[in-house]
């Protein structure tokens, strides 16, 4: 299980490049972005009210359902995510609450993604930028063996483990 991170710029942006077995190289990369996925997650404008509503009977229900429904929708990315947290050194249930904040109605930061395919691919998103972001955004690659690499954009709590890949679509409905 060999994990290879190699570390560029681009343009002035950081470019993070990992390489290896899945899990092994979200651990990896965890371990190597332990800094800014603090930085990130303490810096949230909206972490105080988010902990508050994880902290009560009915956050706890409705959480719980969502963590369910989403491990067993997206295994995969779910399991991504808890390499990276263990990787960090961060609790599990603190990455995740920050990862799904948006399906939770509580993201202050108003970001927006849009994935098109009609006569030419396109995909867009916009980093509305919440103050824990500054300075923590980089250009991340991913080269999971046995998958063609995917370098997406990105600030380091939130590496593709909450986003979409592009080899993957959606469940409908």
């Amino acid at each position: 299980m060999t994990v290879s991170i190699i570390e560029r710029a681009a343009a002035g942006l950081r470019w993070v490049v990992v390489a290896g077995p899945r899990l092994a190289a979200f651990r990896a990369l965890g371990e190597h972005t332990r800094e800014e996925i603090f930085g990130v997650v303490e810096n949230m404008p909206e972490r105080q009210a988010l902990e508050r509503f994880a902290a009560t009977s009915r956050g706890q229900s409705v959480l719980g359902r969502l963590a369910a429904e989403t491990a067993r929708t997206q295994p995969v990315e779910y399991a991504e995510l808890a390499a990276l947290a263990a990787g960090a050194g961060i609790d599990f249930d603190t990455i995740l609450l920050a990862n799904l904040r948006g399906d939770l109605g509580g993201d202050g930061t108003g970001c927006s993604d849009l994935g098109w395919r009609r006569a030419r691919s396109l995909v867009a998103h916009n980093e509305d930028g919440a103050p824990g972001l500054q300075g923590r955004f980089m250009l991340l690659t991913l080269a999971i063996d046995g998958e063609a690499p995917v370098t997406s954009p990105t600030p380091s709590a939130r590496p593709p483990a909450a986003e979409w890949p592009p080899s993957r679509r959606p469940p409908a409905g």
